[in-house]
């Protein structure tokens, strides 16, 4: 008897110690929960692979074996993962309208029973490498009792990253690609670096030829048709024309400018009779010098019909000039009497140069395309020093002169091509 009521008095104690624990499961579980039956809940999972490519899943199961006296009810199966990161879906029947939970069950899972919970884990974005784990909620009861006792479990399913398509090919094939890269990488160097060697020894043996060429046309040719067009530039201050003055006074100065005005036409002439060309390192100079001296031509010559009388008086001047001439002996030869073939030739030239003097519109283009011509023959003279003085000099040269410069463009592309002659010519660089 005695026995007996010691049998009851435990059991009142052990009913009374489960009560408190009796509660419905929460909208998130903590793992922390669990009793003293679900010490006998087994539980178990996995995932099918490690790492999982952004856009595609990985699977993971959930084994639950129920080894306790109780039945287990309300069997949810949750993963513990940020939705930013992975999407889960639950493909066991106990899957309910929120598919990333997998449970309630409906059934129970009686003692010596095993219950396995599959899905898929979706990756969104390239993750660290982090634990994957599972949250496990269940109801236990005894037999015959209508109390339940809630539990928690969490066990983890293993280790997850997730990594874009780009970086998991070449993390799978960097055996193969990584020296591939580099020997493509260094095949592509070695090529460019001998394309350059091979570019600077031409420019090498280019230069080494020229440069002796270039000394001597800028020596002979360049450098005296600049010295003439100073002179010029300097005798037009000293030279006006007084209002009504007719016709044009033959004084010094006024000879001076008409001298060293033919004096330069003839220098032009003879480079180009001798060497066929203008020649300098960059093209579009070229092409500006000889615009400008072909507008100088036809304003000094004139449009219409007496342009024939003046080219065959300035072909009698080309004739009589010699490079020893300057301008002290052609003033004493112009004042000798009678004439020489030199003054003669010059005297008869005289009236187109004061036709051509005395139109302001006239003498003040021709005057400008002169000097803009002067400023681009020594630019491009001294170019091919560049390496002798280790700069390139730049082109000194005023607003006024470089819209004079940009009306001897007659096309749109001319105006590109000289507007960037321009931009590097007036930085120094060796464009």
């Amino acid at each position: 008897m005695q026995t007996h009521l010691l049998f009851g008095a435990l059991l009142l104690a052990a009913i009374s110690s489960v009560f408190p624990h009796v509660c419905a499961a929460g909208p998130k579980p903590e793992a922390s929960k669990s009793n003293i039956q679900d010490t006998h809940v087994n539980i178990s999972g996995g995932l099918s692979g490690s790492e999982v490519r952004t856009g595609n899943s990985v699977l993971f199961w959930v084994t639950i074996e129920n080894e306790s006296e109780s039945s287990l009810d309300k069997l949810t199966v949750q993963l513990d993962v940020a939705k930013d990161e992975f999407t889960v879906t639950c493909l066991s029947a106990a899957a309910v309208a929120d598919q990333s939970i997998c449970g309630p069950s409906k059934e129970l899972l009686l003692k010596k029973q095993a219950i396995t919970v599959r899905g898929e884990l979706r990756s969104l974005k390239t993750t660290e490498l982090r634990n994957i784990n599972a949250i496990v909620s269940f109801d236990s009861s005894l037999p015959g009792r209508t109390a339940s006792v809630s539990s928690v479990r969490e066990v983890s399913l293993g280790q997850l990253v997730g990594r874009s398509g780009q970086l998991q090919f070449f993390l799978t094939y960097k055996e193969l690609v990584l020296p591939l890269v580099v020997l493509i990488v260094g095949w592509y160097l070695n090529r460019r670096q001998e394309a350059v060697q091979t570019q600077r020894a031409q420019v090498a043996e280019t230069w080494n030829s020229m440069l002796p060429i270039s000394h001597k046309m800028t020596l002979r040719y360049y450098m005296p048709m600049s010295k003439a067009l100073l002179r010029v530039s300097e005798d037009v201050t000293k030279f006006t024309i007084a209002p009504g003055s007719s016709p044009l006074p033959a004084t010094q100065e006024g000879l001076s400018v008409y001298f060293h005005t033919m004096q330069f036409w003839w220098r032009f002439k003879r480079t180009v009779d001798e060497k066929a060309a203008i020649y300098f390192k960059n093209r579009t100079g070229e092409k500006l010098v000889l615009a400008a001296f072909g507008e100088f031509r036809r304003t000094y010559k004139g449009e219409g019909p007496e342009r024939f009388d003046v080219e065959r008086r300035n072909k009698a001047i080309t004739r009589a000039f010699t490079s020893e001439l300057e301008f002290p002996e052609f003033w004493a030869a112009f004042n000798s009497f009678p004439h020489t073939e030199l003054a003669a030739a010059f005297d008869s030239g005289w009236q187109d140069f004061a036709s051509w003097y005395s139109d302001d519109g006239k003498r003040t283009r021709s005057l400008a395309l002169l000097e803009v011509f002067r400023l681009v023959l020594e630019f491009e003279a001294n170019r091919p020093y560049q390496k002798w003085y280790n700069s390139q000099e730049s082109l000194e040269i005023t607003k006024a002169q470089k819209v004079v410069l940009m009306s001897l463009a007659k096309t749109r592309g001319e105006r590109r091509e000289f507007n960037h002659y321009l931009k590097a010519a007036v930085k120094g660089r060796p464009d």
